[in-house]
Order: structure tokens, then sequence, then C-alpha cells
């Protein structure tokens, strides 16, 4: 909740975003006056597509700053990261121009996209993971990184070689999920997917426009234009993509009132409106009847909720927007897993608040987490219980380093005091994780959730000490 808001321009600027809306022009009008290509746009390559001009929206500092397991500031753990794929395999959607072709893709480790594939030693020219062609990223990230390559804000598209497309070396050009599939429900119903549960980014009853607007008319166009996709381009130009979310957000509403047992139709993961179709897309379209049905439900927050903008950086918004979604969807799902929040004598929103608690509060986590509350022993005393000899030792220690913290602090600049409070976070997590790995985790089972939720502390938890709660659950009779 607090580090992108805090990269501030490292992460997003809208000087960058308009300095690129004016390269993406100006590559088309050089393009339209270079006698070596037709004039109708329809070959129009850049002129300048260049990894090293950082874009106005920096997904770099997502992938390397934040979630690269080596360096990041938050580094994903690839290998528990494989185990829960394993039982839980996530699929990430992004829109595609595959030969010519425009597709959407579902990301995978069955088909071999997240992780190399060191099994198969006889076909070995179809091994290896999902790669950019720059070889700038493969793999988890290099999927990450196309779907979240947001036309106009995020650099150009990224050129993806495929493992299953490797044996005939086609090269996908991929960008943003939403251009072809706004809320990717479609795609979970086409594989297979009975029911489903579609999280929404804005409010309900929030107002969705029905024509081309500048984003459309001028913004993709450009970018599209400018990286050589001029039917891409065509298509946000005569609006398919908004009549795509359109058709989203009222097959979703159709779908939360419908009672049938074999749910409602569900539109096809292809693109069917805002460009020139064949025989076979044509009757797609019309055939209604050949669709999949499924049932559907839509997590949406209450229409009174502030709508964040998409470049919104303030952290008190960013925490509210983060807390209104988490309260809604743990209201929605409470009673799924046995919880009866009124019997506990806790809201979905004051829970949120104490899973996401003020940044105030995260400065004196160390403070916290050795505090007693009365109110909140069971649940301390499962956190705190490692052995008598190492916590004596380590009070020890932090009593003998008070007196030079706090000259440092009070002799440290604003911004050096946020980094000693940084550190000490840190060195918080650190020693959890040194604590969770003594014993192993136990799964969070309803029992656990229930047992959790009744000894709450009445003062925020930090996410880590949720976690070894979770994984440490106080069993009452």
């Amino acid at each position: 909740t607090h580090i992108l808001p805090e990269a501030k321009t490292s992460f997003v600027s809208k000087k960058r975003i308009m300095t690129s809306l004016v390269r993406n022009l100006a590559n088309v009008i050089s393009s339209r006056n270079d006698v070596s290509e037709p004039s109708d746009g329809t070959l129009v390559r850049p002129k300048n597509t260049s990894n090293s001009i950082k874009p106005g929206l920096n997904i770099s500092y997502i992938l390397d700053g934040v979630m690269c397991s080596q360096n990041g500031l938050r580094p994903l753990d690839l290998e528990s990261f494989r185990i829960g794929d394993a039982k839980q395999p996530l699929r990430i959607v992004s829109s595609t121009v595959r030969d010519g072709k425009m597709e959407t893709v579902c990301f995978g480790s069955k088909e071999n996209d997240f992780f190399e594939n060191i099994q198969d030693d006889i076909a070995c020219t179809n091994n290896g993971a999902t790669k950019s062609t720059c070889g700038e990223r493969s793999g988890l990230y290099a999927c990450l990184h196309a779907s979240m390559t947001v036309p106009g804000a995020t650099g150009p598209p990224i050129n993806l070689i495929r493992n299953v497309d490797r044996s005939s070396n086609i090269t996908r050009t991929c960008f943003d999920a939403f251009c072809y599939e706004p809320i990717p429900y479609r795609s979970a119903v086409e594989e297979g997917a009975t029911h489903v549960l579609a999280l929404l980014t804005r409010p309900e009853g929030c107002e969705l426009k029905t024509k081309p607007g500048v984003y459309e008319r001028a913004v993709a166009s450009l970018y599209f234009k400018s990286h050589g996709q001029p039917e891409v381009a065509k298509f946000f130009e005569n609006g398919g993509q908004q009549y795509i979310y359109l058709e989203d957000i009222l097959t979703l509403d159709q779908a939360r009132d419908n009672s049938s047992e074999n749910g409602v139709p569900v539109p096809p993961p292809k693109v069917l409106y805002g460009i020139d179709l064949d025989d076979d897309a044509k009757e797609m379209a019309i055939n209604r009847d050949s669709w999949k049905r499924a049932h559907l439900y839509p997590v949406v927050v209450p229409s009174d909720s502030k709508e964040l903008s998409v470049l919104s950086q303030d952290k008190d918004d960013v925490l509210y927007a983060i807390r209104g979604g988490f309260a809604t969807a743990f209201g929605l799902l409470a009673p799924a897993a046995g919880l009866d929040l009124e019997k506990i004598g806790l809201s979905a929103e004051r829970v949120a608040e104490l899973v996401f608690p003020d940044s105030d509060s995260n400065n004196n986590v160390k403070e916290k987490a050795n505090k007693k509350r009365p109110d909140t022993a069971a649940a301390t005393t499962s956190i705190e219980k490692v052995s008598e000899e190492d916590i004596e030792e380590q009070l020890e220690k932090t009593e003998k380093r008070k007196p030079r913290l706090r000259l440092i602090r009070r002799r440290a600049t604003p911004r050096q005091r946020q980094e000693i409070n940084l550190a000490d976070q840190r060195e918080t997590m650190h020693t959890e994780e040194l604590k969770r790995q003594e014993s192993p985790p136990a799964p969070c089972k309803r029992s656990d959730a229930k047992s959790l939720l009744a000894h709450l502390p009445t003062e925020p938890w930090t996410t880590s000490q949720l976690a070894y709660a979770l994984e440490n659950p106080v069993h009452t009779q």
C-alpha cells in the first residue's frame, strides 16, 4: 500500500506519457511521408522503440524493483509459486496479434510458459519457457510484462515467442488484456469454469462511455499505428473495445439476477466487434445459443465509493481503495467459509483496517509486535512463542542499541528517518520469517480462520503477523 505511491515518478510520470504520445504521432507522420512505404498507413513501423526510453508507466519498477526474486523490495518466491501453481494454476491473460490475427491468449504452466522444461531431453528444440524476442525477460515475468503493457503508457508492445509456437517460429505481439478482454471471465469459461467470481475495479453504477473518446481515437490509435498494428488501431477507433466492456458489464448484471440452473450465455473470448469478420466469426456473433453457459457473480464496491484516477499515487486514496475492495470481497465470501461476522463482533470494513493498517501504524511495527494487549493475549502469545532465551537475548540487544538509535534519529533528516523505519520493518519481518521456518506451516482451515478472527487485536496487525497467526492458529474450545 505504500511502495508504489512512494515511488512517485520512478513508477508513473504524466510528463513521460505526454512525451510518448508526441513520439507516436511523430512516428506516424514520418512513416506516412516515407516514400518507401505505402501512404495508407498499413505498414507503419516505429522509428524508435528502444527499451532504454523509460515509459510513462514504468512496468520495470514493479517487475525488477519490487518482484525480482534476487533484488526486489518484495521478492517473489518462485519455488513457492511453482508449488502453489501446481495445486491452483494461474492463468495470465493478454491481448495479442499472432500471424496477423487478433487473439486473446492465456499463459500458463501447462503450456510451459512460466518455467523452463528440464524433463524433455528428446524434443530439446521445444524446451524453454516463453521468452521476449529481445531477450529482456523470460518465463513468468515475460508473461506478466505482456499482460501489463497498457497501450500509450507502458512502452512498445512485447514480442514473445511461446513454447507452443517455437517449432513454427511464430512470434506474438502482446499488450494489456483489457484491449480484447477487459474482464477476463470469458477465458475462464472457455477453459471449463462453471462458476466465476469477477472482481470489478469500478464502483457499482459507474458511468460508462458508449462512444469512442480521446483515448480510443487518439492515444490508442496512434500507439498501434506507430507500432505497425493498424487493425488494432481500427478496432479502437470503431469502439470495439468499449463494446466488449459494455457487453461484459451487462452480462455480469444479468448473471447476478439470474436463477437458472445453467447460468447465463457467456460471450466467447474472440474479437467479434470493431473489425472485419469472416463468415465463421459472423455466425458466432449472431448465434448466441452456441455460447457456453456459466454462473457469474460480480464483486463490486458500493456506488458511493470514491473512484480513483488510473494514475493516482496518493497514499491515503490508494489505501482507502484497497480496503474498500478487500472489505467487499471479505464480506461476500466470509459466509461461504462459515464465518459469522456479526457473532464475532467485527465488520468487513474493520477487518480490512486490521489487515491494511495506516502507514503511521506500520512505522512502529517493532514496538507493537512486542506490546502485550490484555484482550489479545492468546494471539500475541502465538506470535511471540519461540523460546524465552532468544527473546531475552533480543531484548537485551535492543536495550543496548536504544541510546545510539535515539541519537541517530535526532540527527537524521526526515528521509533518513523513513529509511531507518523501513530497515526496522525489514528486520522484524526477517525475524518472524525465521520463526515460521522453525516449524512446518499448517494449512489454514475454516476452524483456523474462525479462531484467528475471534482473537483479532484491537490495533492494526502487519501482514506478516497475520500470516504467522494463520500458520500457527490459536485453537479455542
